[in-house]
């Protein structure tokens, strides 16, 4: 994965630099205070990667575009946490919580409150999503299983692109097209982790249908060869499982 984010290597380097600050804290460095249990790259870069590489579509990264990549890993990192509340309650609602302030304050330092409102939303959405999980335990059904996929991941890596695309000057057609492809990966990513099947290729030929209404180049190649890359990681998984 991280041959193919060549094109962002450099902007991801910044998100990670913040990311490492943020997590200093007086009483040590917060993933030693709760282990942070990130499985593989995707965990780590793909959403601060899909912001990236959507405003790159169109436009030069700009500073704000690395400050919301910082945003959606924020949102990204609390939701993991708080999946670890078995582990140790306590620390894993004071760090999840922690992680989410992080992700206002960035939004206030940036100059980027216009995003509080839908971001918001998201993560009202997956918390709705993880009490969901706890109640039922299991998932009744295919639309039941999709429903929290969306909730608890897809729709965030749909407002990562839709974002990265409007700060790069896309015009709304061209938001919605790479929100519409967001809504796919996303699909394939949380599949990718439980039990790829025939669902995942339908999401991945929607996902393309997406990017090649979106303006050609490195950018989109690079999007292009992410999808084949992450559907190659599913089959690994499955094999594996």
């Amino acid at each position: 994965m991280l041959d193919i984010l060549q094109p962002v290597q450099s902007e991801l380097r910044l998100v990670e630099l913040r990311m490492r600050k943020e997590f200093a804290l007086k009483e040590g460095r917060l993933n030693e205070l709760l282990p942070l249990h990130l499985k593989n790259p995707w965990d780590r870069l793909f959403l601060p990667a899909m912001v990236l590489l959507h405003n790159k579509l169109f436009a030069p990264i700009k500073e704000k575009t690395v400050a919301m990549a910082c945003v959606f890993q924020f949102i990204y990192l609390a939701t993991l946490t708080h999946r670890q509340i078995e582990t140790n309650p306590a620390m894993v609602v004071l760090v999840g919580d922690y992680l989410y302030t992080k992700f206002f304050s960035y939004l206030c330092r940036h100059e980027a409150l216009e995003y509080l409102d839908p971001l918001s939303r998201s993560i009202c959405q997956i918390q709705e999503a993880g009490i969901w999980r706890q109640q039922q335990r299991s998932v009744q059904t295919d639309s039941d299983n999709l429903d929290i996929i969306d909730k608890e991941r897809a729709l965030l890596v749909s407002q990562a692109c839709g974002c990265g695309a409007e700060l790069g000057g896309a015009g709304e057609e061209q938001i919605q097209m790479s929100r519409g492809f967001g809504l796919h990966i996303g699909r394939m990513w949380a599949l990718s982790e439980a039990e790829p099947g025939p669902r995942t290729g339908v999401e991945r030929a929607e996902a393309l249908k997406c990017l090649y209404r979106l303006p050609g180049g490195e950018a989109r190649e690079t999007l292009e060869r992410l999808l084949l890359h992450l559907d190659s990681f599913a089959e690994t998984v499955s094999v594996v499982g």
